[in-house]
């Protein structure tokens, strides 16, 4: 079923793929090999079974706190070598075979045949087939890809999920936490062909489903009752508060320039935080703490999901009346929780500097559009697919400021973005930023050299990219619930986009660079880091400087979506 059904990839990652499997089957298993299976070969099996004692056994520990005598030629590795001691052989000799180890019983979760229903969708896009006050389900069954499989995505708003710091270290570990739990006992499921994700977002969590959708329901009740039991064990609790905390305190340690990413959603929505921060609040958590947050998370709930692939709508409606009843027991409806967005217009350029310990130094600069239209979309994506090889060009290659330099569309709670970032070992930040002034400032020269065959073919690619065809169920699941956060109910954006697009001049362009980004007073965002070799060269610094974040976005006029 896993070889019937799999899900169609893009001709070049098959290609590759089939290239490796040349490595290891002959010619006749290079499409089927990785799925072949004639059946067990016992002697082979017991043969094998056999080699695996404690004296055949490698042992390998990895940890900050061992002592070490070599060192890797190539990387310069530190290790040691040791025999295991004749002990430690003696005491793991098998003495008597453990009842509990036993063959599992038969896999519940395993649909013998499953075939595509045939049954063909009503509407072209998804729909609305259940709501009530707090929750909605849209639907869709597919017609395409003939794979009985699906994609369920549900996700539930809570005003407690990140309305503080502390809210948000808490549910990212009542998540964590929750996905620990059910390793164990959704195991069977994954090995049937089903699996799950459960991950935290600005207004609450949500869990995706995927996989044939035989027994996804089951899955679905099984991770409820699970979550509900929620029986976490002071022991588990502190494995993972531990591991989330050097997860968050390793962040101080990454790249410049993925530290400011980081910090840009940070600094613009209102319930997002540095991850330091919510470290910091993490550490005197209790799991009592955890269990009354998670009790609170759950007294207010907005639902809203999506089942789209071999769902008939009578299967989703059902659904949506189960969901609501098992929602009726715990909590009382709610409305959706606001994703608040920062609104820059009017601000000119606002700096914020982060003190990060590295040489190099690293700048982004931000750009909103005050509307989220189809026609903002399209200038904004337009502008960044114009200019994008040729920031690239100038200052990685000619200038060579530094070896990680682009732009980017950067759409935030919808409205589009555009962002110029550069992180360099040679240059401080703010040289940097007067490089991508100077950039932006000429680029309009640039614009006006295009041909007119080279401007069509500039937006023919950029359309092509837009509106590239789902290759596969999954995909195309994944644009839908996009659509679905992103209020695009009528599931056309990227068509009004393109519509948009095709329109565009090269003066339009022009005019918009003009207006918004060529004067040092465009209303924009600049956070940047200083290299410790570059603090002897003049600061990059402002009377709009951003230095109590907290105050700054209580303050500001925010977009509320």
């Amino acid at each position: 079923m896993a070889f019937r059904y799999q899900e169609q990839v893009k001709s070049l990652d098959l290609a590759s793929h089939l290239s490796i499997n040349m490595h290891h089957y002959e010619v006749e298993d290079l499409v089927f090999g990785d799925y072949r299976m004639d059946g067990l070969d016992t002697p082979e099996t017991i043969e094998l079974l056999e080699l695996m004692t404690p004296q055949n056994m490698r042992l390998q520990l990895i940890a900050q706190s061992v002592t070490t005598d070599h060192n890797a030629n190539w990387y310069h590795t530190p290790y040691k070598i040791r025999p295991i001691t004749p002990e430690s052989l003696e005491r793991w000799q098998v003495k008597h075979i453990r009842s509990e180890l036993q063959l599992p019983a038969p896999n519940p979760f395993i649909v013998a045949d499953s075939i595509a229903r045939p049954d063909r969708s009503d509407v072209d896009v998804p729909v609305i087939v259940a709501e009530s006050t707090g929750y909605r389900i849209w639907h869709k069954k597919d017609d395409e890809f003939n794979v009985p499989k699906g994609h369920m995505y549900l996700s539930l708003d809570s005003e407690q999920a990140s309305k503080t710091p502390r809210h948000a270290a808490l549910t990212r570990l009542y998540v964590e936490m929750l996905l620990d739990y059910l390793t164990e006992p959704t195991y069977q499921a994954e090995v049937a062909g089903l699996s799950y994700n459960i991950y935290p977002h600005q207004g609450g969590i949500t869990l995706h489903l995927s996989g044939f959708t035989g027994n996804q329901e089951t899955l679905l009740a099984l991770l409820i009752q699970k979550a509900r039991e929620r029986n976490f064990t002071e022991e588990r609790f502190a494995l993972i508060k531990s591991q989330l905390l050097r997860s968050w305190q390793n962040l101080a340690q990454a790249k410049p320039i993925s530290q400011l990413f980081t910090s840009l959603t940070v600094t613009l929505q209102k319930r997002s935080y540095e991850p330091v921060r919510m470290a910091q609040v993490l550490e005197n958590i209790t799991l009592e703490d955890l269990h009354n947050h998670v009790r609170a998370f759950y007294e207010k709930i907005y639902l809203e999901g999506l089942v789209y692939g071999d769902w008939l709508v009578s299967e989703a409606q059902a659904l949506g009346k189960r969901l609501e009843h098992i929602l009726s027991l715990v909590s009382t409806p709610s409305a959706e929780s606001a994703r608040e967005l920062v609104n820059l217009r009017g601000q000119g350029t606002l700096l914020r500097e982060l003190a990060i310990d590295h040489q190099d130094s690293a700048i982004i600069v931000y750009y909103q559009s005050a509307t989220a239209t189809p026609e903002k979309m399209a200038l904004f994506s337009l502008l960044n697919h114009t200019m994008s090889s040729t920031f690239f060009h100038e200052l990685r290659t000619e200038k060579q400021l530094g070896y990680m330099v682009g732009t980017g569309y950067l759409p935030l709670n919808r409205h589009p973005g555009l962002i110029f970032y550069i992180q360099s070992p040679t240059t401080g930040a703010l040289h940097l930023l007067e490089a991508i002034d100077e950039f932006i400032a000429d680029f309009n020269y640039a614009v006006m050299q295009i041909t007119n065959e080279e401007w069509e073919s500039t937006k023919l690619g950029l359309i092509n990219q837009v509106m590239e065809h789902d290759a596969n169920l999954k995909t195309r699941s994944q644009r839908y619930w996009v659509s679905v956060g992103n209020r695009d109910y009528q599931f056309n954006q990227r068509e009004l986009v393109v519509a948009e697009i095709t329109k565009l001049t090269r003066p339009d362009l022009i005019k918009f660079m003009m207006r918004k980004m060529r004067t040092k007073h465009s209303d924009r965002l600049v956070l940047f880091s200083t290299g410790e070799q570059h603090r002897a060269q003049a600061a990059l610094a402002s009377d709009k400087m951003i230095t109590d974040l907290k105050s700054f976005k209580q303050n500001a006029d925010k977009f509320n979506f």
